[in-house]
């Protein structure tokens, strides 16, 4: 079955995915970029968890390395999360104002078509108004006579 889509609505879709298929690259990209940067940041963990220490005292390799991978993937999990609540709310307002655009843009086209479809239901003796563009004076060929 083959769903049929006014004029209106193909240039609203084809709007919309555009923009979501920009905004899901440029979050792609950013996501790679800032993992990327993570895994090449040099990192320092200290222990602030004892209370009666005046300085903080190192953690253990293992431990140490346990902590910046969780930081690392909950960083990641976060950035994944709001890029696609964002891309879902730019999405949306896409769709709508590809909605708005296509009718405005559309607009002058129904017009026409409107008074086309009545000046072919009736007769011809309405007329729809011509812009043509002056044309510029010519000089008259000289006369044989």
């Amino acid at each position: 079955m083959r769903i049929s889509l006014s004029a209106r609505s193909r240039l609203a879709l084809l709007y919309t995915a555009l923009v979501f298929g920009a905004g899901a690259a440029l979050a792609g990209l950013t996501y790679l970029l800032v993992r990327r940067s993570l895994d090449r940041r040099p990192v320092m963990l200290a222990d602030f968890r004892s209370p009666e220490a005046a300085t903080p005292s190192p953690l253990n390799h293992t431990e140490a390395l346990d902590t910046i991978e969780r930081l690392r993937a909950d960083t990641l999990t976060q950035l994944s999360t709001q890029s696609l609540i964002a891309l879902a709310v730019v999405t949306t307002l896409a769709a709508a104002l590809g909605w708005l655009i296509a009718g405005r843009i559309l607009r002058p086209i129904r017009a026409m078509s409107a008074t086309a479809q009545r000046l072919s239901a009736e007769n011809l003796s309405e007329r729809r108004a011509a812009h043509a563009r002056p044309q510029p004076d010519r000089p008259q060929p000289p006369s044989r006579g």
